[in-house]
């Protein structure tokens, strides 16, 4: 492009060094010089435009050609004198000038024709571009018709799922709903049903308490006849049994009491020799009476040797129904194994290492 513009500049010089060695006569040859400047604009502005400018390059070209055809018929011999001195100056340098101007009007006529390929090849990309086009054009319409055909297939095809669906949910619904009103009457029925039963079994209830507070006031005679009865049996067993010499008998048992403090294996051991066993306490009553008896910290006959927190009797190995432990006892304080029990006078049981050593009581039936 820089080359055309080079060209093209040299070739304007040339035609405007023309037009100062033409005589115009009259107002027809000012309008062909008018004419020939304003094909010399246009080139120097469509110069520099894009290759899709290239028509109107074509257009302002044959305009200049136009031009330099009126310059061509100029009369130049029938040119008056006073005309040339007006309109000319006289150069020495003519001859080489005319050599000059030749080679550039060779130059610029290359130019032009170079211009005509370039806008035939222009041309020919815009018929390719536009065949192109109009082969997407038909690829597009023919594709849109297809998708179209498609795309109504589709939609036919979806309404009838559709229907078909509907109906089938629509059956569903209603065989449902008959089904559901048929759970419900029946619902409604055990319902009445339990409401009856509930009114029944609440008279029964009421019957039931009236006989429970009756057959209560009987048991609780009852009751105390037997603990009555129990009290005189254990009174009249004291009294008959007898317990070894420095023992004291209470409540059917024999107990006695071991001051020197010693650890619990040794108190089950010297309790054993006399066919007894470290004393357990099986009653709040049995409770106050060792508390009185040994009037110092005692061990209990009870451990969780076996099973960690499952405290039994020692003497028969039953679990420990009565208890008197001091909040958070049994602990066993950092894992150090107290598997036995102990009690105070002023204190409840907590749990010890067997090995400490304590008073103790044995005990025994009496015989």
């Amino acid at each position: 492009m820089e080359l055309v513009y080079l060209n093209s500049i040299m070739v304007i010089s040339s035609v405007f060094w023309i037009i100062q060695i033409c005589v115009v006569e009259g107002r027809s040859m000012g309008k062909k010089i008018q004419d020939l400047q304003y094909g010399l604009n246009n080139v120097k502005i469509r110069l520099n435009l894009r290759s899709n400018d290239i028509i109107e390059l074509q257009e302002s070209v044959a305009v200049l050609n136009m031009s330099l055809l009126n310059i061509d018929q100029c009369p130049r011999g029938g040119i008056s004198q006073n005309d040339i001195e007006r309109n000319l100056v006289v150069d020495t340098e003519e001859p080489k000038r005319r050599v000059k101007d030749k080679i550039l009007v060779d130059a610029f006529k290359e130019e032009k024709s170079w211009i005509r390929e370039e806008i035939k090849y222009q041309r020919s990309m815009d018929d390719n571009i536009s065949r192109r086009l109009g082969d997407v054009r038909q690829q597009i319409t023919n594709t849109m018709v297809v998708l179209t055909d498609r795309a109504e297939a589709f939609e036919s095809q979806v309404e009838r799922m559709i229907t078909t669906e509907t109906r089938k949910l629509n059956s569903s619904i209603s065989h449902t709903l008959n089904d559901l009103t048929s759970e419900v009457k029946l619902l409604k029925t055990r319902i009445l049903q339990i409401e009856e039963t509930a009114t029944a079994f609440k008279e029964t209830v009421v019957d039931i308490r009236k006989q429970s507070a009756t057959n209560w006031a009987k048991f609780t005679n009852l009751e105390s006849k037997i603990n009555d009865k129990i009290q005189e049996m254990k009174m009249e067993l004291a009294a008959r049994a007898t317990c070894p010499s420095k023992w004291k008998t209470f409540m059917g048992y024999c107990y006695l009491l071991y001051k020197k403090a010693v650890n619990f294996n040794l108190a089950e051991t010297i309790c054993s020799q006399s066919s007894a066993f470290v004393a357990d306490i099986q009653s709040e009553d049995e409770l106050n009476y060792l508390t009185k008896m040994s009037g110092r910290k005692i061990w209990i006959g009870i451990t969780d040797k076996n099973a960690e927190g499952q405290w039994t009797v020692v003497r028969n190995g039953k679990r420990v129904e009565f208890t008197n432990w001091y909040p958070g006892q049994p602990q066993n304080f950092a894992d150090y194994d107290e598997d036995c029990a102990a009690m105070n006078l002023d204190e409840p049981w907590h749990d010890y290492k067997c090995s400490h050593t304590f008073a103790f009581v044995c005990k025994k039936m009496v015989t």
